[in-house]
């Protein structure tokens, strides 16, 4: 007969392998493969209608979410669903519910699963696997599982289950694959560099002002030479850095080598400070001269939501100008007309002045 220490070691030994062989399941369950490229499919909405799996090509991403009525874990996967649906509405994401009951169900079924959607206050497309026949194809394991698909259909992520973490799992490969996260972390980066903008002395903002307003008397080469002097010592002065840049862009020269000049102060400038906005027009305007359509959207963009303009007057029709931007940003291709006018609008806007309507003759037409 056993002593009591030996029962007590045999039934650790018990429970040690009853745990190691949940975790192997649980881990199977978790990093389990699925047929790639997934077989397509064509199920009926509860009102009756097909649905073919292409339809996901029209959206940038795809959640499909197979769920039972059975099952628990599936009520928090849907409910989740819900809230992400919503929440990238506007970015087109699809949601998709997969009802994979039972290898068959009786007439009252469809009325069970309206009540149990109604309940749970689902909006988006619920399909209904009858037969489980897309279940097997796509061998399912788990309940709930969660494909993430991108608009090739193939499969950007998937989770077995609904875990404490379900949500934020599903939500962080969304905006990744949208490119949100992204977005998030540079402007993030950005209101931190420009709180953090380095701020000459008194003294040398006197003398900052002073070559400004040498630039708009058409003193061009005078306020190169004058700007030059302080940025020789204040190395860290971002927006000096970006006003020499639309100094060159200003000089009546316009050649090789003031184009080059200009571009390598912004260059430098955004170096120092990636939120200066002088800088990012000024690359964007070169981006647009470049053919570079894209970058120079996103750089006038980012500019115009600056809320600090540094030593750069903000421009008195900014509003428009950003919705001019964002429209043309949103557009998938400009023609020529479009170019020149959003490329003169960012030239404009280098032209040393408080407003971006200017007579060009007092800047670069003068005579020195």
């Amino acid at each position: 007969m056993a002593t009591p220490h030996e029962l007590a070691r045999r039934i650790f030994i018990i429970a040690l392998a009853v745990c190691l062989t949940l975790f192997a399941t649980t881990a199977a369950i978790s990093s389990e493969a699925h047929p790639d490229p997934l077989p397509t499919f064509t199920m009926n909405t509860m009102g009756g209608e097909p649905v073919n799996m292409e339809l996901l090509k029209n959206f940038p991403v795809s959640v499909v979410v197979f769920f039972a009525t059975w099952n628990p874990k599936s009520e928090k996967a849907l409910t989740a669903l819900q809230k992400i649906a919503d929440k990238f509405e506007e970015q087109g994401v699809a949601v998709v519910g997969v009802n994979s009951e039972s290898e068959s169900v009786d007439a009252n079924f469809k009325s069970t699963l309206a009540q149990y959607i109604e309940k749970n206050k689902i909006t988006y497309t619920v399909l209904i696997d009858e037969g489980l026949s897309t279940y097997r194809s796509w061998e399912i394991k788990a309940m709930p599982t969660t494909f993430i698909l991108d608009n090739e259909l193939k499969v950007v992520h998937t989770l077995a289950g609904a875990p404490t973490a379900y949500s934020d799992d599903i939500v962080e490969h969304v905006e990744k694959k949208l490119g949100i996260k992204h977005e998030e972390e540079k402007n993030k980066k950005h209101v931190e560099a420009a709180s953090n903008r380095y701020r000459p002395e008194k003294h040398i903002t006197l003398r900052f002002g002073m070559i400004t307003r040498s630039a708009e008397r058409g003193r061009v080469s005078r306020a190169l030479k004058d700007i030059d002097g302080i940025l020789s010592t204040e190395e860290k002065f971002a927006d000096g850095f970006a006003y020499k840049g639309a100094l060159y862009v200003t000089d009546k020269k316009q050649d090789a080598e003031t184009d080059k000049a200009a571009r390598e102060a912004f260059a430098h400038a955004l170096t120092l400070d990636p939120t200066i906005p002088r800088a990012l027009l000024g690359d964007a305007f070169f981006a647009m001269k470049d053919g570079d359509f894209k970058k120079g959207l996103d750089s006038a963009n980012l500019a115009f939501e600056q809320s600090d303009w540094g030593m750069m007057e903000k421009p008195e029709d900014l509003d428009a100008l950003q919705k001019q931007f964002k429209e043309a940003a949103a557009m998938e291709s400009l023609d020529d007309a479009k170019k020149a006018e959003l490329e003169e609008a960012l030239h404009d806007l280098l032209l040393l002045h408080k407003k971006r309507k200017v007579d060009r003759s007092k800047l670069n037409m003068g005579k020195e």
